[in-house]
């Protein structure tokens, strides 16, 4: 499975790590922190100046698991 994680530069992606790995299992792969600047969509909500990391997992979601993963990373 992987997870987009966008958050600003001052948020712990570690706290949101540990949270994605006790629903998810233990994290194999994560990006480089990149600039998030594509877009102003989440401007209003989240600040300015947001980062963007990618988290791939160890463990593999079946394909009929996706929506219920997709709706506990919204929560």
């Amino acid at each position: 499975m992987l997870c987009g994680v966008i958050a600003s530069p001052e948020r712990d992606l570690g706290q949101v790590e540990n949270l994605l790995e006790d629903a998810f299992g233990p994290v194999d792969l994560r990006s480089e922190r990149i600039p998030f600047d594509q877009t102003s969509y989440y401007q209003q909500e989240m600040g300015d100046e947001l980062v963007r990391e990618w988290v791939s997992f160890e463990k593999l979601v079946q394909q009929d698991a996706i929506a219920d993963a997709k709706r506990a990373t919204n929560r």
